[in-house]
Formats: C-alpha cells, sequence, structure tokens
C-alpha cells in the first residue's frame, strides 16, 4: 500500500509541478487600461500621418519631376534661340560689312526706296 501511495504522492506532486509550469509559462494576458489604450491610439494616429504625409510627398515628387521636364525642355528651348540669335548677328555682321561698300548714292537709292515704298502703302 505504500507503493500507491508513494505513487500517487508522486503523481499528484508531477500534476502540480506541471499545474505551475503551465501557469508560469503561460503568456500574461494583455489588460487594456487607459495609458495602454491612449498609446495605441497615439500610434495607430501617428501612423495615418505618416501615411498622409507620404501621399502628399508623393503628389510633390510627381510636381518636381513635371517641372524637371519643364526645365530641361526650356534649356533645350533657349539654346536653340540662342543659335539662332548667333546665326543672326552673323548674318548682321555680313550685312553690315556689305553696307560699308555702298555708295553714297547707292545709301540714298536704298533709303529712298524705302520710304517710297512706305508712303505708298498708306
Amino acid at each position: 500500500m505504500t507503493d500507491k501511495i508513494k505513487l500517487l504522492s508522486m503523481l499528484a506532486t508531477l500534476v502540480g509541478i506541471g499545474y505551475f509550469l503551465f501557469l508560469w509559462l503561460k503568456p500574461a494576458d494583455v489588460v487594456i487600461n487607459d495609458d495602454n489604450y491612449a498609446s495605441m491610439m497615439k500610434v495607430d494616429s501617428l501612423e495615418l500621418v505618416i501615411s498622409t504625409y507620404a501621399d502628399k510627398q508623393a503628389i510633390l515628387d510627381n510636381e518636381i519631376y513635371k517641372l524637371n521636364d519643364s526645365i530641361a525642355y526650356l534649356n533645350a528651348l533657349i539654346a536653340y534661340n540662342d543659335g539662332q540669335l548667333a546665326d543672326l548677328k552673323k548674318k548682321r555682321n555680313v550685312k553690315s560689312l556689305n553696307i560699308s561698300r555702298f555708295s553714297t548714292a547707292d545709301i540714298k537709292k536704298y533709303w529712298s526706296d524705302r520710304y517710297k515704298d512706305s508712303i505708298q502703302s498708306k
């Protein structure tokens, strides 16, 4: 009988130890109190603010890309116009060199023809 009592006491001890370990190793239930709820709400609201700013940042990045494209187009247009101006300056310089070869009679004829045409058109 003593063997049965020893066996039962050992079994009861193992069950007690097992129950104690089960309770000790079990994750603690999270108790939501006002402080935890407030901090969770702050985190949620901050995540919402961050996502809102991320959306705004994407819109602004898109605008920056568009403006960079516009600037590149305007730079190309300015370069083209600079080339056109350089060509005009070369042509004007050639014409002014040709004018210096005109005689006084040629210049008088040029100006009289020019003003005659403008007076006749009125």
